[in-house]
């Protein structure tokens, strides 16, 4: 991988774990499986590292704080989500295959985990807590509520799009609060939705920008 520049995760893992050792350090390859943004499981499974520092274990993914992929082009985009992440948090999206590589006191099951909402790491990045709901898909009459903590009053944009539309449909919800935030979503008909949250990063008189933190299914039902 070093000396032809090309790899997938298991290549960056082991390299990762290779530069490890010979530096000292006691650092694993965890392989399992990691869920996508639309909250599924690939089946292709996925590897990254957990290492050991002053006593402690810690876990991180080189593969995706390398950058991105489009088509058969890599875009270089280093970042640090993924490094020495909370259990809890790098446990969204990442299952491993022996339950002891997620760090928690009370492992998930592979159910548990795949029902978990599809937050981003960004969403806990800018401090967020999601207090309700609790799983990836509701089932309501009418209305969706969402609640979560905002300690540092980030804006946030709340809106619902029917499932597999091409997101010109977007109809907003009402939010209030600041560092406590309720979110109401009212569905005129019954069907499926996607609930999405963006996270307001640049706002003008006129028009905002934001970035994609997380979206829950929600099944609405008369």
């Amino acid at each position: 991988v070093f000396e032809r520049r090309i790899g997938v995760c298991a290549g960056y893992a082991n390299l990762a774990a290779a530069m490890g050792r010979a530096a000292g350090l006691e650092i694993v390859v965890v392989g399992g499986d990691a869920r996508d943004d639309e909250g599924g499981i690939s089946g292709g499974g996925h590897a990254w590292n957990a290492v050991k520092l002053d006593e402690r274990w810690y876990l991180m993914d080189v593969t995706w704080d390398s950058g991105t992929v489009s088509g058969r082009t890599f875009n270089k985009s280093y970042r640090t989500t993924y490094l020495f992440t909370p259990p809890k948090v790098f446990g969204m999206d990442h299952l491993p295959d022996d339950p002891r590589w997620q760090l928690r006191k009370a492992p998930l099951s592979r159910g548990d985990f795949i029902r978990q909402p599809m937050m981003s790491t960004r969403f806990y990045e800018m401090g967020m807590e999601l207090l309700r709901p609790d799983r990836s898909q509701v089932t309501v009459v009418s209305a969706f509520e969402l609640e979560l903590d905002n300690p540092r009053g980030r804006e946030l944009r709340i809106d619902y799009v029917p499932k597999d539309s091409d997101g010109k449909m977007a109809r907003k919800c009402e939010v209030d609060g600041g560092q406590r935030l309720l979110a109401r979503c009212a569905f005129e008909f019954e069907g499926q939705y996607e609930v999405r949250l963006l996270a307001v990063t640049e706002r003008t008189a006129s028009s905002w920008t934001g970035v994609y933190v997380g979206k829950i299914q929600v099944n609405a039902t008369r």
